[in-house]
């Protein structure tokens, strides 16, 4: 694996320095944990304080671009970039649904089929309004 670093940017009011490096690699895609080693020895850097942001590649192609942030302390590291959550994880509260949620749309479907019946005798007194407007304008 070969790594040249194509942009150097220092954001000083952050407190890290913004890289886009050229990976080549023979193979697939190579993934985050295989590359953080790799760039930190090319950029001197600790492992603990680098950030793989983005790698790219178009298929078919031999070389991967890559986005890497390196902080300054651990403190600012931990101030700008949140702790990733795996997708396996999930809220307890999704899990089991209450009780109370599975009676709401029954208690609405009889609100809405009492409304239903309601409704045919409103509409026939507009239909004869129409029709007596109808008849007035004919006249």
């Amino acid at each position: 694996m070969n790594i040249k670093i194509l942009n150097e940017k220092e954001n000083k009011l952050i407190g890290r320095k913004e890289y886009e490096i050229l990976v080549e690699n023979p193979g697939p895609t190579v993934s985050k944990e295989s590359l953080l080693p790799e760039v930190c020895k090319a950029l001197k850097c600790e492992e603990g304080l680098m950030v793989i942001l983005q790698i790219n590649q178009v298929y078919g192609a031999k070389h991967s671009i890559a986005r890497v942030d390196v902080y300054n302390s651990e403190d600012i590291l931990k101030q700008y970039r949140r702790e990733e959550k795996s997708v396996e994880e999930k809220p307890e509260s999704e899990e089991a649904p209450s009780e109370t949620s599975e009676e709401s749309p029954k208690e609405s479907g009889k609100k809405t089929e009492e409304a239903k019946e309601d409704s045919p005798a409103d509409e026939k007194p507009a239909e004869e309004a129409k029709e007596a407007d109808n008849a007035a304008e004919e006249k």
